[in-house]
């Protein structure tokens, strides 16, 4: 699976986030991880709702729009399921805690690329 490289403005935020792009890869998501290290995340494209069933660590999820602005941000714990977020385009899923620690806010833009 590709590595992207997550920016907000002048700061790099991870070059660890992995690219869900298949259907394959986003059934799949994090049900094989025992939790994200630190600045590890997913990129789950396209999507505009997840779940945590069968997870066994809450995570951060990221609502994206097309041009990867911050639409909704909120903490999704183990069995629940997000709210469909119908402007989303894609689901970027964080360590609990990360996005605080990043300062993310909706309305901000990320830069997403793959070096």
């Amino acid at each position: 699976m590709r590595k992207l490289t997550i920016r907000q403005g002048s700061r790099t935020l991870s070059q660890q986030i992995l690219w869900a792009k298949n259907a394959y890869r986003r059934l799949v998501g994090l049900l094989n991880h025992q939790q994200l290290a630190e600045n590890e995340g997913l990129l789950l494209d396209p999507c505009n709702q997840v779940h945590s069933l069968f997870m066994r660590f809450p995570i951060d999820v990221v609502f994206l729009d097309q041009d990867n602005n911050i639409l909704r941000i909120q903490q999704l714990h183990p069995w629940r399921v997000s709210p469909i977020v119908w402007k989303a385009k894609r689901v970027l899923e964080l360590p609990l805690g990360q996005t605080q620690a990043w300062n993310l806010n909706a309305g901000m833009r990320l830069e997403v690329s793959h070096d």
